[in-house]
C-alpha cells in the first residue's frame, strides 16, 4: 500500500488544524441567542425604570440606581459578546435560529413590562423569568466554549454568569418583597414555614 508523501502529510495535518480551530455554528448560534437575550434585557429594565419613576413604588427596597446598574451590565454583556462572535470570525448582527427564537419568546416578557397596567409585582416577576433563563443560557454557553477548547472566552463569560447570578437573586427578593411585604420577606414576622400554613396543625 502506497504511503502519503510527507507534503500530503502536512496538509492533511494543516487541514485538520484549521478545522479544529473553527468555532462550531451551535457556538455560534448560542453566542447570537445570548447576544439578543442580553439586548432584550436592555430594553427590559429600561421599560421597568420608567414605570418605577413613574409609579413612585415603595413597596420594595429596588432604586432608581439598582436597575441603572443591572442594565448597564446588560449592555456590557452585550457589547462583550459581539465581540467574542465577531473575535472568532462571526458576524454579531446575522439572524440564528436561536437568536430568532428568543426574540419570539422574549415578546411576552416585554408586552408585561411594556403594559401600562401591569404592577411592578407583575413586572418583577416577568424579570424573574427572564433572569433565570438568562442564568441557564450563561452556563450553556460556558460548557460549549470549555468544550470546543475557547479558552480565552471563558473568563469573562464565567464573570458574566457571576453577575447575572447576583442580578437573579436581587431581582428575586424584591418580587418576594412586592408580594409578601418586605419585613415578612426579611424574615421579621415570620419564624416558620408552618405559620403560614394553617393546614399543618391538623397533622
Amino acid at each position: 500500500m502506497k504511503q502519503p508523501s510527507e507534503r500530503s502529510r502536512r496538509r492533511t495535518s494543516r487541514a485538520a488544524a484549521g478545522t479544529q480551530s473553527q468555532p462550531s455554528q451551535l457556538l455560534l448560534d448560542k453566542l447570537a441567542e445570548r447576544l439578543a437575550f442580553e439586548r432584550g434585557g436592555i430594553q427590559f429594565y429600561d421599560a421597568l425604570i420608567g414605570k418605577f419613576e413613574a409609579s413612585q413604588d415603595s413597596s420594595t427596597s429596588m432604586t432608581l440606581a439598582d436597575l441603572q446598574k443591572i442594565r448597564q451590565d446588560e449592555a456590557r454583556h452585550a457589547d462583550m459578546l459581539a465581540g467574542a462572535i465577531a473575535g472568532i470570525g462571526g458576524e454579531p448582527d446575522a439572524p440564528t435560529p436561536s437568536a430568532e427564537l428568543v426574540g419570539i419568546e422574549s415578546q411576552g416578557l416585554k408586552q408585561v413590562l411594556d403594559d401600562p397596567d401591569s404592577t411592578i409585582a407583575q413586572s418583577l416577576h416577568a424579570l424573574l423569568v427572564a433572569e433565570m433563563t438568562d442564568n441557564a443560557g450563561w452556563e450553556l454557553l460556558i460548557a460549549l466554549a470549555e468544550d470546543q477548547e475557547h479558552m480565552a472566552l471563558i473568563s469573562d463569560f464565567s464573570v458574566a454568569l457571576d453577575e447575572e447570578r447576583a442580578h437573579l437573586m436581587q431581582v428575586q427578593h424584591w418580587y418576594e418583597e412586592a408580594m409578601i411585604g418586605r419585613a415578612v420577606s426579611d424574615g421579621a414576622l415570620i419564624d416558620d414555614v408552618s405559620d403560614m400554613n394553617p393546614s399543618s396543625s391538623l397533622h
